[in-house]
């Protein structure tokens, strides 16, 4: 934490840096001041903690601002408490397996043409 705050590390570095320390944990925690902290590795844990105990875990870490970005800052990531859950509740139905089946085909084609785009932008400024 301290490269983290003397600037020499911004913050998402050193908790990647954290994960890849404990390759073989299925988690790894660690205290942000007296805030305590827990980094998820297992896939399988981060299916449990997010599908089926979720209720338990309603208060995350707030990432985004709401008032700085009301857009980005009302995502689940950022919303705590009961309105996390409620609009855990509001969005489930859109993501079932079915629908995210058929929502596959416009994803990978956006995602092509983001590849397509960056290569461009990539091309472009490689020219100057």
């Amino acid at each position: 934490m301290l490269p983290t705050l003397t600037g020499k590390e911004h913050l998402a570095e050193n908790i990647n840096r954290l994960y890849k320390a404990f390759p073989n944990e299925r988690f790894v925690g660690r205290f942000e001041f007296t805030k305590p902290m827990l980094i998820v590795r297992d896939l399988e844990l981060v299916k449990k903690i997010t599908i089926k105990d979720f209720e338990h875990f309603l208060d995350h870490r707030v990432f985004i601002d709401e008032k700085k970005d009301p857009l980005f800052g009302r995502n689940l990531l950022s919303l705590k408490g009961q309105e996390w859950k409620d609009m855990r509740s509001t969005l489930s139905p859109a993501f079932t397996s079915s629908k995210m089946k058929l929502m596959l085909p416009f994803m990978a084609e956006v995602g092509d043409q983001l590849v397509h785009t960056l290569k461009d932008s990539i091309k472009k400024s490689n020219s100057k």
